[in-house]
């Protein structure tokens, strides 16, 4: 494990590889908050009892059911009982193994991180990982192929789950707003305005504003807000830094205007909010 920005960061993957699947360890243990930058994480667990908190959000265990924590989110496990399942890492190139391009479009916008299974014998969740177990540990000329359509079919019943419907899922403006929202994910910390994102995607920042108010509900510029003022809470939650060195690592040319920005924004100062939510994390179930 290793620190970038003060937030603890593992890799569980080959630099090499872009998949992996293992079984969940029965133990009942807690970890530390971390993150994962390279590869997203898909969690399905039979067994268990306890807390999984991404992000902002703690969620209390109950199974069976499926967690999804995508790269760069912070998370951590509070087990009570020993868990039991199956953890399967992907990075975004892999993606790419998938047969339909909307099940891409449709996981870049999943915003559901737990996805309670209430009938599990009416979708064969435990079939399709314990496959692509076989297909990893037993490799054969069609085991990608194999292992693509077991994803496949797992994140499209994920869709369905979070009750997720967006139209238009190929229109080139839909195409647009996900490739902002990646932008986004990746140069938060460097840039802050909408003309720069529009400058990235060759396109007016007005144009970026109205397809991202349709496809989103939010303009372009809420988009850059919401996703800095959560850059800065995960920062605050997790980081040891302090507060003018997490401004400046969030592109802030100052921490006073780090401090009035993040109070407008959430309506507590970063060092009134990283106080109550420490506490609020130290004493939780």
């Amino acid at each position: 494990m290793n620190k970038e920005n003060g937030i603890p960061k593992k890799s569980k993957i080959d630099r090499a590889s872009d998949f992996k699947i293992s079984r969940m360890k029965p133990k009942i243990k807690a970890t530390n908050p971390h993150k994962h930058d390279e590869y997203h994480e898909l969690i399905y667990l039979t067994k268990g009892a306890g807390f999984h908190t991404i992000d902002l959000e703690s969620y209390q265990i109950e199974t069976p059911s499926l967690f999804l924590v995508k790269a760069g989110e912070v998370h951590y496990w509070e087990f009570t009982e020993k868990p039991d399942g199956f953890v399967v890492i992907f990075k975004s190139n892999f993606l790419a193994h998938l047969a339909s391009k909307a099940t891409y479009t449709s996981f870049n916008q999943i915003s559901n991180r737990y996805f309670p299974v209430q009938q599990p014998k009416r979708f064969p969740f435990s079939s399709l990982f314990e496959l692509m177990e076989s297909e990893y540990n037993n490799v054969s000329d069609s085991s990608t192929r194999i292992i693509a359509s077991s994803l496949e079919l797992i994140l499209t019943q994920m869709v369905r789950l979070s009750k997720w419907n967006r139209q238009s899922r190929e229109d080139p403006q839909q195409k647009l707003v996900n490739q902002f929202q990646e932008l986004l994910d990746n140069h938060i910390t460097e840039h802050h305005l909408v003309k720069d994102y529009a400058g990235l995607l060759n396109i007016s920042p007005k144009y970026l504003n109205e397809i991202s108010k349709k496809a989103t509900g939010q303009t372009a510029s809420d988009l850059i807000a919401e996703t800095l003022i959560l850059e800065a809470q995960r920062q605050l939650l997790y980081s040891s830094q302090n507060i003018s060195e997490i401004g400046y690592t969030l592109g802030f040319s100052s921490p006073s205007h780090f401090i009035k920005y993040f109070k407008t924004k959430v309506g507590t100062t970063p060092e009134q909010y990283r106080t109550s939510k420490v506490t609020d994390i130290s004493s939780s179930p």
